[in-house]
């Protein structure tokens, strides 16, 4: 099991707002390439 922390992940929301949910959706599809397609996600 994996678990990954984002450092200043509050003020990266305050700082881009409604844009932050596309960078962490960017952010975890990366992740998930890097550790390939046996991995299950859970949010």
């Amino acid at each position: 099991m994996l678990f990954t922390d984002i450092e200043g992940s509050t003020l990266l929301v305050r700082r881009h707002g409604e844009r932050y949910d596309s960078m962490l959706a960017e952010y975890r599809r990366l992740l998930r390439d890097a550790f390939g397609a046996g991995a299950h996600q859970l949010n």
